[in-house]
């Protein structure tokens, strides 16, 4: 059971920061395509230019890019605005985590993860 409990936790770490990151800054970037004849190729937009592999590998590493960017926006201004609103920053005592350093890292994963794709696509959208 435990080796199950890692595995999946494992499987969190690897899926987070991919939809944090990759599914904003693809977005971004297909809002940019119409202005973008490099983007349209990567897209695989135009009939005539079917998808590549170098384009795939182009597209994945620039979604991660622009994602961070958009990343660090949301915690600029998303951030900024929740603790304007009365959403203070709870207060982090990390010397009395000891033993519960997994389970901390896994509501990260969880929780946090989720945050940042919904905050990110908000930005993304609106860009």
């Amino acid at each position: 059971m435990g080796s199950q409990q890692s595995a999946a936790a494992t499987e969190w770490k690897d899926f987070g920061p991919l939809i944090a990151y990759l599914v904003p800054g693809a977005t971004v970037l297909a809002g940019f395509s119409p202005f973008s004849p490099i983007l349209r190729t990567w897209l695989g937009a135009e009939p005539a230019d079917g998808p590549t592999i170098g384009g795939f590998l182009y597209l994945t590493v620039a979604s991660i890019a622009v994602g961070m960017t958009v990343s660090a926006v949301r915690w600029a201004l998303v951030d900024t605005v929740h603790s304007y609103t009365g959403l203070p920053l709870p207060p982090l005592n990390f010397s009395r985590l000891g033993k519960n350093v997994a389970a901390y890292g896994l509501l990260i994963e969880i929780h946090y993860r989720h945050y940042q794709f919904y905050g990110s696509m908000f930005l993304a959208c609106a860009i």
